[in-house]
């Protein structure tokens, strides 16, 4: 053989029983009665791996039609969880051997010289008790010459598996499915330099997680932070630049000083010291140990996931950091999708969001993103954004469980604490505690609903979004639905057993349903909430009087506490909306076959 040789290892790392315990979520169909479960599942992810060399060949380089087989006659021991298997192609000789090495780690050599392929087949046995997904890749040294599958290793790495459209991802497998084989090939080709002899070394990971699992759990480096606030931050920042393939960054109590904002790949993920510990019990306590992330003046983010088309798996969680804006107009985190599918695994939770003079999480076009555990303070403009998300069909994304405080304290906000807006599919926002919150409009003649406590605006593509058991304090605006549109007859907003205390132009709202001019009913369900403290000028539910996008659309109602309003009542709800009625009648309005609905007490007191 003409040519130097060059030595890989391979290394292949079985998987046992890896423990999933993830949340899954149903939602059944809606309707004014119906209850709405969700399934909580967990079980044991019960998956072991084997690597087999099935054959190795030779082309010529004159003719690389002209390719002689050399077959394996012994791929070590398959039902070990370690195997070691030691092949001797000898440069085209006609016979390898292989042996297995108890106790070894689990691993292949090879010497390749240029134009030599190796075969191998990988084995999955799937004993789970639950459904789950599974990942196989290559990670290699960035920029080596050899060849997998025929194509160069770009960046490093090489997915085997394929998702459901094809692409490399994440594959699914039902409970109890035996057994996968995945074949794949590595080559040297003869286009490699002649000396590309050194040796290098190839690593083969598979994973398997419960097929709803929230994110990726991979290989996990560890950083202690020093003293030293900047050169933490640098050393974040090249652990990020050299992972490949999903990775989990742990990062020690400290401060982390970025050179700007940190941008955040596929597949990577960072926990801080309080990973796992809802935010409000640790963030506020001078004593708790913190990962603190900062980054310096002209930042507009401090935390980045960004992709663009094409890349469509993400699997980023973000769990147990504290990130500190510094009194700037800055966002604590953004995510988003430049182009093409929308990002999926995307779970932030667990983390404080502080001092961001604009929004402390926001999240764009996203797939069933979770929100939750987080504490945001000291926002400006939204504390949590979700925008312009694609849920798939029985996919959910989630606001739950979050405590936001203070909130547009400057000039108040103008888009509202927490904000549903412009998407597909179904939501929940649950749980959540929120107080201080300042809207940007100063009086309720010039009230804007997009800047409530929690606003659901201009979701135009249907979808059930549920607000409940939220608890809402000192806001101008409690929860408001502004410029919602159907696309079904089961699409609607749920709103139900909400806290709401002092709230000033009103507690719960909706204006402007069916904006987009579907042919279908606009259904806002308003139940079980209750509400104590001052009275809002508005009224404690508000329903504007013009609550369709124009007369000619189809038509629109609200359900409050089961009563039915629909674009043929009058509403009143408030002292000016009672004098507003009483001008009518008296100019001669007789209001023949309408409802007129008064759906506040009305305290006329003091009124002239």
């Amino acid at each position: 053989m003409k040519g130097k040789t060059r030595s890989i290892v391979l290394s292949a790392l079985a998987i046992g029983c890896s423990a999933a315990l993830i949340a899954g979520a149903t939602l059944a169909a809606f309707s004014s009665s119906d209850e709405y479960s969700f399934l909580i599942q967990g079980a044991d992810v019960n998956v072991t791996s084997s690597l087999d060399l099935v054959s190795m060949s030779y082309a010529a380089e004159a003719t690389p039609q002209d390719v002689t087989l050399v077959t394996d006659n012994g791929a070590g021991d398959a039902d070990s969880a370690e195997n070691a298997i030691t092949l001797d192609n000898g440069l085209g000789n006609a016979s390898v051997t292989a042996s297995a090495q108890e106790g070894a780690a689990a691993s292949v050599s090879l010497l390749l010289g240029r134009g030599v392929s190796a075969e191998f087949a990988l084995t999955l046995e799937n004993a789970s008790n639950v459904s789950i997904k599974y990942i196989a890749y290559l990670v290699a040294e960035s920029g080596a010459a050899y060849t997998v599958d025929g194509s160069a290793i770009e960046n490093g790495t090489r997915i085997l598996t394929s998702d459901a459209e094809g692409q490399p991802g994440w594959a699914q497998a039902a409970t109890q499915t035996g057994t996968v084989t995945l074949d794949f090939s590595i080559a040297l080709p003869w286009s490699a330099a002649e000396d590309a002899s050194s040796p290098t070394e190839m690593t083969l990971i598979v994973r398997a997680v419960q097929s709803n699992a929230e994110g990726t759990i991979g290989e996990t480096v560890t950083i202690e932070a020093t003293g030293d606030a900047a050169a933490n931050g640098a050393a974040l920042e090249a652990a990020i630049s050299q992972a490949v393939g999903p990775t989990v960054i742990s990062l020690g109590a400290g401060e982390y000083q970025l050179s700007g904002a940190l941008e955040i790949p596929a597949g990577i993920s960072l926990f801080g010291a309080q990973k796992g510990m809802t935010a409000a019990e640790w963030a506020k306590d001078p004593d708790a140990a913190k990962t603190i992330i900062t980054a310096p003046e002209g930042a507009s983010e401090i935390l980045k996931i960004s992709q663009g088309e094409g890349e469509t798996i993400s699997d980023v969680v973000i769990d147990g950091v504290l990130v500190d804006g510094g009194n700037r107009s800055v966002k604590g985190i953004l995510v988003q999708k430049t182009a093409g599918e929308p990002l999926s695994g995307i779970v932030i939770r667990n983390s404080a969001f502080t001092s961001c003079w604009n929004d402390g999480i926001n999240v764009n076009n996203t797939n069933g993103a979770v929100i939750e555990g987080n504490y945001v303070e000291g926002i400006y403009d939204n504390a949590i954004n979700l925008e312009g998300y694609d849920n798939a069909v029985g996919v959910t994304a989630y606001i739950r469980n979050n405590v936001i405080e203070n909130v547009g304290e400057n000039n108040g906000t103008e888009n509202g604490a927490i904000r549903v807006t412009e998407g597909a599919g179904d939501v929940v926002v649950s749980g959540n505690t929120i107080t201080n919150v300042a809207s940007h409009s100063q009086n309720e003649t010039s009230i804007d609903m997009g800047e409530s406590a929690i606003v659901i605006e201009k979701v135009f593509e249907g979808g059930v979004i549920v607000v409940e058991d939220n608890e809402i304090s000192n806001a101008q605006q409690g929860i408001a639905v502004y410029k919602f549109s159907a696309t079904a007859q089961t699409d609607r907003v749920i709103i139900r057993n909400n806290v709401l205390t002092d709230c000033g132009f009103f507690a719960i709202a909706t204006s402007t349903l069916n904006y987009d001019k579907f042919a279908e009913t606009a259904v806002v369900e308003i139940t079980g909430n209750t509400y104590s403290g001052s009275q809002p000028t508005k009224g404690i539910v508000y329903l504007e009087t013009v609550n369709k996008y124009d007369e000619v659309t189809a038509g629109w109602k609200v359900i409050v506490d089961g009563a039915e309003y629909t674009d043929e009542m009058t509403i009143v709800g408030t002292a000016a909306d009672l004098l507003a009625f009483a001008g009518s009648v008296n100019a001669g309005n007789t209001f023949s076959g309408e409802t007129v609905a008064l759906v506040n007490d009305i305290d006329l007191s003091g009124t002239a």
